[in-house]
């Protein structure tokens, strides 16, 4: 499995132990950090790095972090966040995926029915279905990918032999 990540250019994520509190992540948003705090907590450690399933250059030229590569040997140490149970953590409406509002709205026309309501409805079941209980805390992580996660949380310190490339 091939992940990316951006790090700090004086942070080695195979030797050194992990700042939790230098993150941008962590500070992007006011009042975020209790939030990665309670994650971390579930993990028993803060010992993480997050990283993407895709390779987004999120990040403009003068950031001074750098992209590092991994090709992960080891699956069974990752853990996989779920995007939708972190955006309704952080107070956000999760995306559903466009595929699955697409294929609602031709379902809709095919069955003449009103599409956005349809629409709505299809959603909310997708959104049901990935917080089944109503609480976000208890579908945060996952061992295995899910079908609309990106985020993956690695532990550190990473092998070295998982790291593919490190640049911009």
């Amino acid at each position: 499995m091939n992940l990316w990540t951006w790090q700090g250019s004086d942070f080695s994520i195979s030797s050194d132990k992990c700042d939790p509190l230098l993150s941008r992540q962590r500070h992007s948003v006011e009042g975020l950090a209790p939030y990665y705090d309670r994650l971390y907590s579930l993990l028993g450690s803060d010992q993480w790095i997050w990283c993407s399933t895709w390779d987004a250059p999120w990040y403009s030229n003068t950031d001074p972090r750098v992209r590092v590569q991994l090709k992960v040997l080891e699956p069974g140490k990752l853990k996989f966040v779920s995007c939708c149970a972190w955006s309704l953590i952080r107070g956000l409406q999760p995306e559903v995926p466009r595929p699955v509002s697409k294929l609602a709205h031709r379902e809709a026309v095919a069955c003449g029915v009103d599409p956005e309501s349809h629409i709505r409805q299809v959603e909310r079941a997708w959104l049901t279905r990935y917080v089944p209980n109503g609480d976000p805390w208890t579908s945060i992580l996952t061992v295995k990918p899910m079908e609309h996660s990106v985020e993956v949380l690695v532990p550190v310190p990473v092998p070295r032999e998982w790291i593919v490339t490190l640049g911009r």
